[in-house]
């Protein structure tokens, strides 16, 4: 094991060409730009055209089989960035505000390089020479240069990209059936009640107020007789995701906040109200709460089931649909930057209930794909991918 700097392993590290690019073209020979690595990869949907259809003066410049770019003029968040070219059969011109570094393969392989970028070891560093402006954040060339690695011998390093590579396979196999579950989650709902938005065809159909089958946003007058230095969970918007999970783990006192925010209990139905995260489907069910009770922002709706007439996933599930998502957003309130989902309307919506055992069933079925997507999701499958490189260099 051995302390290279990045300026002592790589055949150089440059930034790219300048090139004035054509928005509106599409044609010629294709060019990096920062949002060609936004997602870690190299994007081919995200190069840019400038009519350049000879080769020979940017010869120089061509992207060539274990290139590696970085971004060093972007957010704080994406700075050093990276993502590495593997495919030598396009043409693809360097272009400005990109880094590129090119290994010396008898040192480090260019994938071992890479997966070095992808560590804490390595962000570290990038914090210490980041330069902070306005609206972007950057660091020189000469300062990556200095970055420093720790090295093993090229079959430690071949060994480790190979067992890599077999965890990546399994962690995008594993992303295929989550995203599989997930669609099969929104179909379940459909399948078991059909469409809740047609119209009535016979009585034993007739549709409902939300109000009447839900408690919307529950008076906190039951929580007054509850010891005021109660432990309860917190929930800020930020704390519920567009697929259902939302985090408990922020604990506060009931004296700190039951006066100015939003309660709720075990199972009631969380639902962001403010744009735009009522649009991208911010929501869930409340699960294993501090003591039973939470309170949250007052951006979130809370719908409490009935007893005997509906069930959490029930609600949880009509309020994910794309049409009450649509519907919902025509009746916000509000300015164009704060607009809400009000209570009344809400209270006002009507829709058909379906009976409470077939919901029940729903719930069942839901329960068990929640289940098989916690398997295929947990944290230890991407965990054991950013340690790979953490444990042999230890």
């Amino acid at each position: 094991m051995k302390i290279f700097k990045l300026k002592d392993i790589s055949k150089f590290i440059k930034n790219g060409v300048t090139i004035k690019q054509n928005i509106s073209s599409k044609e010629g020979i294709p060019i990096t730009r920062i949002e060609t690595i936004s997602k870690g990869i190299v994007d081919f949907n995200k190069l840019g055209y400038a009519d350049i259809f000879e080769l020979e003066k940017y010869r120089d410049w061509l992207l060539q089989k274990g290139d590696i770019l970085i971004s060093h003029i972007n957010s704080e968040k994406h700075l050093g960035k990276s993502a590495i070219f593997l495919d030598n059969d396009i043409n693809i011109i360097h272009g400005m505000n990109l880094l590129c570094i090119r290994a010396i393969d008898n040192i480090v392989f260019p994938e071992y390089l890479q997966l070095f970028f992808k560590t804490n070891q390595y962000k570290k560093q990038i914090k210490k020479i980041m330069k902070k402006s306005v609206n972007q954040a950057s660091f020189s060339v000469n300062d990556f240069k200095e970055i420093l690695i720790t090295l093993p011998e090229l079959d430690i390093q071949e060994k480790i990209i190979k067992k890599v590579k077999v965890l990546e396979f399994f962690l995008e196999n594993c992303k295929l059936k989550l995203k599989l579950l997930s669609e099969l989650n929104k179909s379940l709902f459909t399948t078991m009640f059909g469409d809740p938005f047609s119209k009535v065809i016979n009585k034993e159909e007739e549709k409902s107020f939300l109000k009447d089958i839900t408690i919307i946003n529950p008076s906190k007058k039951e929580i007054e007789e509850i010891k005021s230095n109660l432990e309860i969970s917190f929930i800020t918007m930020a704390d519920i995701s567009e697929d259902g999970r939302i985090n408990v783990d922020n604990i506060k006192k009931l004296e700190d906040v039951k006066n100015n925010f939003t309660f709720f209990k075990e199972n009631d139905v969380l639902f962001a109200k403010i744009t735009p995260c009522m649009e991208n489907g911010k929501g869930g069910v409340a699960k294993s709460l501090k003591n039973n009770i939470g309170f949250g922002t007052t951006e979130i709706h809370v719908l409490r089931p009935i007893s005997n007439i509906t069930n959490s996933q029930w609600i949880y599930h009509l309020t994910k649909l794309p049409l009450f998502r649509k519907d919902a957003e025509i009746h916000m309130t509000g300015s164009a930057g704060q607009k809400r989902v009000p209570t009344t309307y809400l209270a006002n919506f009507k829709i058909k209930v379906p009976p409470i055992e077939l919901q029940n069933k729903f719930a069942e079925r839901i329960e068990k794909i929640e289940k098989l997507k916690f398997i295929f999701g947990r944290p230890l499958i991407s965990t054991t991918l950013k340690n790979s490189y953490k444990r042999v260099n230890a």
